[in-house]
């Protein structure tokens, strides 16, 4: 094999190649939620870091506390069922690749902390929504609402709310972040003990 024949088959190869990352970017583009799952993917690499510190940023009303919210099996529960325990709520959707993005760190300080600590992603689509974008497979705290209590300003996605398990709001941020640290394990746990 000469070295003219050697340099044809490598830029046949990569044309080949080539051409199939083409297609696949092509795919990828077209599809809405393959799109949505990559640009997520994509942005996890470029989170900040979050720090959750304790700020007072009120209580959360009775009247707002009989809020339904809705697991993936369409099984209704009464927000009032999680008094005495801190809550960690994301605000998200399906489309929104930013909260893509988010919900593996979510999943990540679920696993790390203490099981007493109820984590909770709601979504306002419908349950065949989201079942339908494939997440739950991978995340076992998506719920749905048809309604978002106005006391956590819910502006854009995602928003991330934790209250405390006496219903105060301690931490409030908006936007996409890397949350799984030490610091923010310690956060959280310590929550179970104020």
């Amino acid at each position: 094999m000469t070295k003219s024949d050697k340099l044809t088959n490598r830029n046949r190869i990569w044309k080949y190649f080539t051409n199939i990352l083409f297609v696949i970017i092509v795919l990828v583009l077209i599809i809405p939620s393959w799109r949505v799952s990559f640009q997520g993917w994509f942005q996890s690499f470029f989170l900040d870091e979050a720090q959750l510190t304790v700020n007072d940023l009120g209580t959360f009303p009775e009247d707002q506390r009989n809020w339904e919210i809705f697991d993936m099996e369409g099984v209704m529960y009464d927000f009032n069922e999680f008094s005495g325990q801190p809550i960690v709520i994301n605000f998200w959707a399906t489309w929104c690749s930013s909260c893509r993005a988010e919900l593996p760190q979510i999943k990540e300080l679920k696993e790390n902390v203490d099981p007493e600590i109820k984590f909770i992603a709601i979504s306002e689509e419908n349950i065949d929504i989201i079942n339908d974008s494939g997440l739950t497979e991978d995340y076992d705290f998506l719920f749905c609402s048809q309604t978002t209590p106005t006391f956590f300003k819910v502006n854009a996605y995602p928003t991330l709310a934790i209250l405390d398990k006496n219903w105060n709001m301690v931490y409030r941020s908006v936007g996409a972040a890397k949350l799984y640290n030490e610091k923010n394990i310690n956060f959280l746990n310590d929550l179970l003990e104020n």
